[in-house]
């Protein structure tokens, strides 16, 4: 899917020693980026260790390379200077794969109540030599862990809670801006944490 953004006329540095002028005009225009999803392959198994006992373990895999690779994602106004008609640097996130792991317990503490856990893990797929295109596109978390609760309040009605908690992960790396600025330092870090609430109802 392609995204555009419209930007005005504006000034970007230039990175050569005098007496070439410290910055230059970029006429306004219009960038165009092709930024799709990545195609996903999973598979689990699920066993009833005991009547009131499911456990559960899902893999997945992620096709980050084909869409967050090498020189993705791709503006489709490319200038032969290497950078967009605006003015924008390309990127070049150079995503790896990814392989999730997926763990699930669910557990009826009584007909009407289960509780449920759950853990998840996958290498982030960032190039730390990419850092600074990787604060635009957060990836960092790797850990995912669950807890919820389904209560059957009558036949009709229940109750689902779930909240998630993701650890704090970091990525420290380097991304050279041009040779005469010398690069930068970028530590990026990630820690999540989600709730959810939702009631159902069961029509008959």
């Amino acid at each position: 899917q392609d995204f555009t953004f419209d930007i005005p006329e504006h000034q970007v540095p230039t990175f050569q020693p005098p007496p070439a002028p410290p910055l230059a005009t970029i006429p306004a225009g219009t960038d165009k980026l092709a930024f799709d999803q990545p195609a996903v392959a999973s598979a689990g198994v699920a066993y009833r260790a005991m009547p009131a006992l499911l456990l559960a373990f899902d893999l997945e895999w992620i096709n980050w390379s084909d869409v967050m690779g090498k020189g993705l994602p791709a503006y489709r106004n490319m200038a032969p200077n290497g950078f967009t008609t605006t003015g924008a640097m390309p990127f070049n996130m150079g995503w790896d794969d990814q392989l999730v792991y997926k763990v699930g317990v669910e557990f009826a503490a009584t007909p009407a109540v289960k509780v449920r856990a759950g853990y998840n893990y996958g290498k982030h797929p960032l190039d730390p030599d990419r850092a600074f295109e990787n604060i635009a596109f957060p990836a960092v978390a790797e850990s995912h862990i669950t807890a919820g609760l389904g209560w059957d309040i009558t036949p009709a009605w229940g109750l689902q809670v779930g909240g998630m908690y993701s650890p704090k992960a970091t990525v420290t790396g380097s991304n050279p801006v041009s040779p005469l600025a010398g690069g930068q330092g970028i530590r990026s870090e990630e820690r999540r944490v989600g709730k959810e609430c939702i009631a159902v109802c069961r029509s008959r």
